[in-house]
């Protein structure tokens, strides 16, 4: 899969491993990318996670992002870590 549009990028607070945060210390806490998903797409089934095509941890472009299962989560990023400049665009390992 492809990225076609630009990241749009979150600038406000971040977690230790580089993940958008908002509302820090409260009950509303949450990954920013997760909230600009379940807006746009509604929620996220259980075992679901979010993996970013972009390779941008602080992109909300929901555009950029798909759902995965962990096991394909796992092994996307470990094809990544091998690959030139990391972020994954030409396979679409949803199959």
């Amino acid at each position: 899969m492809q990225v076609e549009t630009s990241c749009i990028s979150w600038q406000g607070a971040t977690d230790p491993r580089g993940y958008g945060r908002k509302g820090k210390g409260t009950r509303e806490e949450r990954y920013v990318h997760r909230a600009a998903w379940v807006r746009a797409n509604g929620e996220i089934p259980e075992k679901m996670q979010i993996h970013h095509l972009c390779g941008n941890r602080l992109c909300l472009n929901v555009e950029h992002m798909v759902l995965l299962t962990h096991s394909e989560h796992t092994r996307i990023h470990a094809y990544e870590k091998w690959q030139p400049g990391g972020a994954l665009r030409e396979r679409d390992w949803t199959r």
